[in-house]
């Protein structure tokens, strides 16, 4: 089974509704919404390719709606702490990935850091990269 399809079915199992419904549910969208995000970030399928997944799964889609689904995760993101939650479920193996897919998800994480840790954050990015400018 390819990964594509592995990660719609956990997200199924997660949020016990189904991606690939033709609906406009909360549920359901903002869940399609979560597999296109990580299809595209994490996975680095092309817009095209993540509407011809859809499709082939029976859920009527084209580059455009997969744009607007990807869009609109951050807005979902806000309004949905459990979204949140199941993202990072989906993604804890992120030292597999590659370093954009890290980085992605350091900046989808850092919009949920207080102050203190963001300041924390800061100062050890900026002493790791005068580190490295030092060893040049």
């Amino acid at each position: 089974m390819n990964k594509p399809i592995l990660i719609a079915k956990r997200i199924n199992k997660m949020t016990k509704v189904d991606v690939f419904d033709n609906t406009r549910k909360s549920k359901v969208v903002e869940a399609r919404s979560l597999l296109v995000f990580i299809l595209y970030k994490y996975q680095k399928m092309k817009l095209q390719s993540i509407a011809n997944f859809l499709e082939e799964n029976g859920k009527s889609s084209d580059h455009s709606s997969v744009l607007h689904a990807l869009r609109m995760f951050e807005i979902y993101l806000k309004t949905n702490k459990r979204l949140g939650q199941r993202l990072t479920m989906l993604t804890k193996n992120i030292r597999d990935a590659d370093n954009i897919a890290k980085k992605e998800f350091i900046k989808l994480k850092v919009n949920y850091l207080s102050d203190t840790s963001i300041n924390k954050m800061v100062d050890l990015v900026d002493t790791m990269e005068q580190k490295e400018l030092n060893e040049l």
